[in-house]
């Protein structure tokens, strides 16, 4: 495909040991070769090559490297220029190709480009995005199995089964005349039973995809002055949140994000759920529990004073560590002889001294970890919602088959095989692509 050259910087703002410029299309090792000044003659594809850039009087020492189409991210000819990383440098030398033909590149051209000819699916492109925004390990390992292509083969593996179908259907009615072995009602209910199954794999995992990409919500709930402010800045690291002995300090959510091994997490600190004449307290409390209802685990949290039932009603068993806190006071009563509703995962900690807070972690990491999916796992709202219409599309079918005529089933399964393509973008719209890619930051 014929497209005019971009140039971008493809490395991120600031400051920093190497910068990269990148340039893309027909005339891009031409506009690199006329800035670039070295002994080298000729410049093999995919070697590096020391020389010097001179660019309205800023100079630099700097790296070179040409790809050749179609061997080169983009599909087309690109030059990369690695610099020292100085932004008016980097400027500099951006202007220089500006002035030799290149145009500015907008938001994700290059991937746009690579995926215009062929050298990335649609999902690869989102994977790789995911991949460049991800916060933890596993967010991370989740967008490389993405971006290398696995909902991609999953996709075309379920397109080309329907396609089995399809064509001999299809050449029934274009060639009555001969003489074409049938493809039963069976063997088409087979392939979408196949297909059915499999998209429901897919679609099972988004929960916990979500959960890794979001991060894992947890409530910290409890009576007024239990220590859930305490606790919240000992499993941070920080005095995020205000800690006095008056009752009612929190009033507020307060939220912060952090990482624990390989999953992120969003801890909520709430107002203290009691009875209360203050109205703003009265507020803090109705968001507080409306975060706890919304959470992925509630941490529960008691003292000496006991269970209190309006905490309770907002634990569900399989989501819920209940915290005893303070055990370091002498009057502590051991969480057995609390009221035995408390059928949960209970842990004794004292957030002011920083007794058995490693354990606590070590809790919240196993709630938060025990559905981990192996393989891959869906964390986009769009494959999501596209494989969900999929899989309701096989039981229309499922239910129609034997009533529908085989040209109208025929014609269901095509629209079935249309709906996948939109995961890979063989049949997405323009308004999907360029959706998708205005989200990439520029030079990538």
């Amino acid at each position: 495909m014929n497209y005019d050259t971009i140039v971008s910087i493809a490395t991120a703002d600031g400051l920093g040991a190497i910068g990269v410029v990148r340039l893309s299309g027909e005339n891009a090792e031409a506009i690199g070769k006329e800035i670039f000044s070295s002994a080298h003659k000729k410049y093999e594809p995919r070697k590096l090559y020391l020389g010097n850039v001179s660019c309205d009087g800023v100079k630099d020492q700097v790296l070179m490297v040409i790809f050749k189409k179609p061997f080169s991210f983009t599909g087309e000819d690109v030059v990369e220029l690695q610099c020292h990383g100085g932004e008016v440098l980097l400027r500099a030398v951006v202007r220089k190709c500006i002035q030799l033909g290149a145009r500015p590149a907008t938001q994700g051209e290059f991937s746009k480009r690579a995926f215009m000819n062929g050298k990335m699916s649609l999902s690869e492109v989102e994977g790789m995005a995911d991949l460049i925004n991800a916060e933890s390990e596993s967010e991370a390992e989740i967008a490389f199995g993405l971006f290398g292509g696995g909902l991609n083969e999953k996709v075309k593996i379920l397109q080309e089964k329907l396609m089995d179908i399809m064509l001999f259907v299809e050449a029934s009615f274009d060639y009555p005349e001969e003489d074409m072995p049938e493809i039963t009602t069976a063997e088409t209910l087979s392939t979408i039973a196949f297909v059915k199954e499999e998209l429901s794999k897919l679609l099972s995992t988004y929960s916990y995809g979500r959960r890794v990409k979001d991060g894992v919500k947890v409530a910290i709930i409890g009576n007024s002055n239990v220590g859930k402010s305490s606790i919240l800045n000992r499993l941070c690291g920080e005095e995020r949140a205000i800690v006095t002995e008056i009752e009612g300090t929190t009033r507020d959510v307060v939220e912060v994000k952090f990482c624990y091994k390989d999953i992120k997490f969003t801890f909520f600190d709430t107002a203290g759920i009691r009875e209360t004449d203050d109205i703003v307290e009265k507020i803090g409390v109705k968001k507080g529990r409306a975060v706890a209802q919304k959470a992925d685990i509630i941490l529960a949290v008691f003292d000496e004073r006991g269970v209190q039932n309006e905490i309770i009603e907002l634990c569900k068993k399989e989501k819920t560590i209940v915290v005893f806190n303070k055990i370091d006071k002498s009057d502590f009563l051991r969480h057995g002889s609390f009221d035995d509703r408390l059928y949960l995962d209970v842990v004794e900690i004292s957030a002011r001294n920083n007794i058995n807070m490693n354990i606590l972690y070590e809790k919240i990491y196993n709630v938060a970890s025990k559905e981990k999916k192996e393989g891959l796992v869906l964390t986009n709202e769009r494959h999501f919602a596209t494989l969900e219409k999929a899989c309701e599309m096989t039981l229309a079918l499922e239910k129609n088959i034997h009533i529908n005529p085989s040209d109208l089933v025929a014609i269901d399964m095509k629209e079935l095989w249309e709906t996948l393509g939109q995961i890979t973008g063989t049949t997405s719209s323009e308004e999907i692509i360029s959706a998708i890619f205005s989200r990439l930051c520029l030079g990538k």
